[in-house]
């Protein structure tokens, strides 16, 4: 109701609304009689159904002076906002007096529900929400079967398109709670007329699902378990197995119903050659044809799967053929001649040397002695000589012992090389031998040295590797400097390399050179080319110079003839002596040595009093005035309480 609406309507109709909405507002489905009709008239002909009679007597509040089916175009009225009940489907098109009647008033609906109007003719089976089951629009029962679902039973294939009355029988409006949910409910007059298969007999008058679908019954569709139906199977009758219409008990292995066509194969014959009667380990379930048995104990390869069963089970046994190679191929075993496998004492494993391709391109798995090299060219005679395999040295000397005894460049046998031939040649070719010279390795210029050099006279044996054992000469007749005059070892690496005699260089790490020591020649401190014994203290090269220094006086002064307490190795200038009081820093920066040490060349002694404040009364004062105790004048005393050279030590 709109607010002009309200305006317009009395305030003793507007205020009972809420209560008698649904009264008073369904009155577009009531038929009135003529426009001049008094309320009292109304009530008469209708009876005191409607009570009117608690309105205004105006009744063109809500009609139209032309007819009473004609509401005001004013007058708006939203049932449902205005009552909670919303007027739609087939009560939008009820006459008021439907609902507004004498069974009570209109609060009864909204405790009741559906009830309130509406009988409940399932008894109280399906519950009072009468919206569950039907739609607003009439009393026919939802279209959607899904609603079935919920009841644990959902109405599928041909169970969606039956009558309710068909399931749900027993009176009159039909029962359904506690309806069974088993097929035998419904269905055993089914079973028992079932003539194809006699159910009754067979146990079959209960459980219709394991075999037939709710879409019909002539789509049976047994789930057969325990044993699958495929290929052949699953086209077969029935009655094929279950002869006689006898299910229980059938047996499921094969000889049970292919024993017939086992015992009349005779290609091969299955009885004779003691066939297991399992007939899948060689058929599959399409048909008979295209066996394959499943040769596990001896796999066919190669030229074995094209043979035919009868060249290896001769006579159709099968029971006991050996699977060694000997077993079939013996007489080819001794029949060979290149070379003779029986005179060789082969083994009579085929494979060893053969593969199932066939036997050309026969391979030997040379393992005790590897073939590399020029070996893997060898013909097999030149070591197995009239076809002897058997006991055939490995070693290099069974074979190479001529080249060996032969060899004079070095001479083997002299020189007692090892017959071992790998240890300086390879199995390419004889040329080329490189011996491992592990003992004394070859490096520099003895890597480019001929073998005679060292090994004189092509001994080998008990060749020293000591240097002087070839440099001997070499060692004596070096004067520059004279090695045996400064007692300079023997052992030339101490200061040469392998590359050559020039560019010694000796580890003189007992006296580092640095600075000039670096560039001096060895005779300025080994005189006379004596190095033994060479003293490494300064003062035994320089010890001129420390003496002929006036400025200043070293000697004079005592200053040690350590010369690297204050020089360094590079040059003499520039010498720095560590000052015990600074002379780097502060005031006494840059002064010069005889600022201070006024007594010529005495660096012992010292003087303070003759720069700070040379009145020695302005000093007494100061000091005092700081009560400085045992305050002295003299420089001996000033170094004592200053000596940092600051004022306020």
């Amino acid at each position: 109701m709109n607010d002009d609406t309200r305006k317009k309507t009395p305030a003793g109709v507007r205020g009972r609304l809420p209560l008698l909405a649904a009264l008073l507002f369904g009155l577009t489905a009531c038929a009135l009689s003529a426009v001049d009709v008094k309320v009292q008239d109304w009530w008469a002909a209708r009876g005191p159904v409607v009570p009117h009679d608690s309105f205004p007597a105006d009744c063109t509040l809500c009609h139209t002076g032309t007819d009473w089916n004609t509401i005001r175009e004013d007058f708006e009225f939203d049932h449902e906002a205005e009552t909670g009940v919303a007027l739609i489907g087939a009560h939008a098109r009820a006459e008021c007096i439907r609902c507004h009647n004498d069974r009570g008033p209109v609060e009864i609906f909204a405790a009741r529900g559906c009830a309130g109007c509406h009988e409940n003719v399932h008894r109280g089976q399906l519950g009072d929400r009468c919206i569950d089951c039907h739609t607003e629009q009439d009393w026919r029962p939802r279209e959607s079967i899904a609603e079935h679902a919920r009841t644990g039973f959902p109405l599928i294939g041909a169970h969606a398109g039956v009558s309710c009355w068909q399931c749900h029988a027993g009176a009159e409006e039909g029962i359904f709670s506690g309806v069974s949910t088993d097929c035998a409910s419904c269905h055993a007059a089914d079973a028992l007329a079932a003539t194809s298969v006699d159910h009754l007999a067979q146990g079959w008058t209960s459980s219709c699902d394991d075999c037939h679908a709710p879409i019909a019954w002539t789509r049976s569709g047994f789930k057969h378990t325990g044993f699958a139906l495929a290929g052949a199977h699953a086209a077969a009758d029935c009655s094929s197995c279950h002869v006689g219409a006898v299910f229980a008990g059938t047996p499921s292995d094969c000889a049970a119903c292919h024993l017939a066509e086992y015992q009349a194969t005779t290609e091969p014959a299955h009885a004779a050659a003691g066939f297991p009667q399992d007939c899948q380990a060689c058929h599959d379930a399409n048909d008979w044809d295209g066996a394959s048995f499943s040769h596990t104990s001896f796999a066919l390869n190669g030229a074995h799967a094209a043979a035919d069963c009868s060249q290896c089970h001769v006579g159709g046994v099968f029971a006991g053929t050996p699977s060694d190679c000997a077993g079939c191929h013996l007489g080819e075993f001794q029949a060979t001649t290149e070379p003779a496998h029986a005179a060789a004492g082969f083994s009579q494993d085929c494979q060893t040397c053969h593969d199932v391709n066939g036997w050309g391109g026969a391979t030997f798995a040379h393992t005790a002695f590897a073939l590399t090299g020029a070996h893997t060219m060898a013909d097999c005679s030149q070591c197995h000589i009239g076809g002897v395999f058997a006991g055939t040295p490995n070693d290099c000397a069974g074979c190479h012992l001529a080249e060996f005894q032969a060899t004079t460049d070095p001479n083997h046998v002299t020189a007692g090389f090892p017959q071992s031939c790998d240890a300086c040649h390879q199995t390419f070719a004889w040329e080329r031998a490189s011996f491992d010279h592990t003992s004394f390795p070859l490096t520099g210029s003895h890597a480019g040295a001929d073998c005679a050099q060292c090994h004189i006279g092509g001994v080998f044996a008990g060749t020293p590797t000591d240097c002087a054992s070839c440099h001997q000469a070499d060692y004596l007749g070096t004067t520059d400097p004279n090695h045996v005059a400064a007692g300079f070892p023997q052992s030339c690496d101490s200061c040469h390399t392998t590359n050559g005699w020039g560019g010694a260089q000796f580890d003189h790490s007992s006296y580092p050179l640095t600075g000039s020591h670096v560039a001096a020649d060895c005779t300025q401190c080994h005189v006379g080319g004596v190095f033994a014994g060479t003293p490494s203290n300064c003062s035994a090269c320089h010890l001129g110079e420390y003496n002929a220094t006036t400025q200043p006086n070293h000697s004079n002064l005592g200053f040690p003839t350590s010369c690297d307490a204050c020089h360094t190795t590079f040059m003499w200038e520039g010498a720095t002596f560590d000052h015990s009081f600074p002379i780097e820093t502060g005031k006494h920066k840059n002064l010069d040595c005889a600022d201070c040490h006024t007594t010529p060349m005495q660096f012992s002694t010292f003087s303070c009093t003759h720069c700070h404040e040379h009145r020695q009364s302005e000093m007494d004062d100061e000091h005092d005035d700081e009560d400085v105790q045992g305050y002295v004048w003299s420089s001996p005393a000033c170094y004592s309480c200053h000596p940092d050279g600051k004022a306020d030590d």
